[in-house]
């Protein structure tokens, strides 16, 4: 069963997501997608954002160094840096 759940992930799940979630305009990530790859809403969401920074950057780091997913990753870490903080860094 991991293996078949790993196998969606890499083959549907994560392309999926590299091909529609960037948001190219204004930084980050689309939170939320229909089916279609659409996006439901152009809120961000801090937390939404360090996931799916988290979860790119864990498999460039933990499964295969894909160039695809460490740029992904530093393209949600660039808005986080730039907007999820205050000036004391909170």
């Amino acid at each position: 069963l991991s293996a078949t759940y790993q196998e969606i992930l890499l083959a549907q799940v994560v392309p999926f997501w590299l091909a529609y979630s960037r948001d190219e305009r204004c930084g980050g990530y689309f939170d939320l997608l229909m089916h279609t790859g659409d996006p439901l809403d152009a809120d961000k969401h801090v937390v939404r954002q360090a996931e799916q920074v988290w979860s790119f950057a864990y498999l460039y780091n933990e499964i295969d160094a894909r160039p695809a997913w460490l740029a992904h990753a530093r393209h949600g870490a660039d808005l986080l840096y730039q907007f999820a903080h205050d000036d004391r860094l909170n």
